[in-house]
């Protein structure tokens, strides 16, 4: 997955520990300085959510409301 941080910086390729309807726990590459609100991009959809807390290179995501109709889950892909 995909984190957009929207500050002219190349996205961040991140590893997802776990995702919801309401948010992620990813993995990030490295410990990057992130804004509040960042977006969460597949290959179809780019997700706001806000970041809700951080330990080291894990981040808790949170989406916003309108986000979670999209339904997050899909946007993992699955090994056949």
């Amino acid at each position: 997955m995909t984190l957009d941080i929207g500050d002219q910086r190349k996205p961040l390729i991140c590893s997802v520990c776990d995702i919801s309807d309401n948010g992620a726990r990813l993995k990030l590459p490295e410990e990057v300085e992130l804004p509040r609100i960042v977006h969460v991009v597949s290959d179809t959809e780019k997700i706001p959510a806000a970041v809700a807390w951080r330990k080291g290179v894990q981040i808790g995501l949170e989406f916003f409301p309108v986000a979670a109709a999209i339904r997050p889950q899909q946007l993992i892909k699955t090994e056949p």
